[in-house]
């Protein structure tokens, strides 16, 4: 059966069915944990060059900023690449669903564009950085620190286990810190 893991779950899963480097465990909420953000964003450049998504590598389309540990503006209406600042993994028995921290909603943040699952499997062996989608729909700037609480990570345990998890479908991603899509070598078909 489908479950979402409660504060009591998740405590007890974490080292055995969830992997996070580092733990805090006063980031754990009533129904999931908080993540934070890391110091290293890959900002959109505007561009009129359209992305092709069978053939693009839009690396191009980004600057990449590494504050260092020191704060980072979000302009207004603008989509930012940033790792979070934990590793996380997954067993094959539990997915995830990020959700924006709701003070942070409300001024017009959104951590996961529309990319709010985190598969079965994800991370499972070494732990992997989640990429958030940061994206300001405000019409003033946003000061974001590193390791400040953006989004929730939900667990819900799968009715079966996941018989391919995201290590063996998606490699291309999984381990690294922070990284755009790259449609040159994987192609939305």
């Amino acid at each position: 059966m489908s479950s979402v893991l409660s504060d009591q779950d998740i405590q007890k899963a974490v080292g055995q069915e969830i992997l996070i480097e580092p733990f805090d465990p006063s980031m754990i909420r009533p129904s999931s944990i908080r993540l934070r953000i890391g110091s290293t964003f890959l900002m959109m450049l505007n561009s009129n060059q359209p992305i092709d998504t069978q053939a693009s590598d839009t690396l191009e389309y980004f600057k990449q900023i590494d504050t260092n540990g020191e704060p980072f503006v979000l302009p207004p209406k603008t989509l930012v690449l940033a790792p979070s600042f934990e590793k996380i993994g997954l067993s094959p028995k539990l997915t995830g669903l990020l959700n924006t921290i709701s003070s942070l909603a409300r001024i017009g943040l959104s951590c996961h564009g529309s990319s709010g699952l985190v598969p079965a499997g994800y991370g499972e062996k070494l732990g992997s950085h989640i990429t958030f989608e940061l994206y300001s729909y405000g019409s003033a700037p946003i000061i974001l620190y590193p390791t400040m609480p953006v989004c929730h990570l939900t667990f819900v345990r799968n009715f079966t286990p996941a018989e391919y998890g995201y290590e063996a479908e998606h490699r291309f991603y999984s381990g690294q810190l922070v990284e755009p899509a790259d449609f040159s070598q994987h192609p939305i078909r």
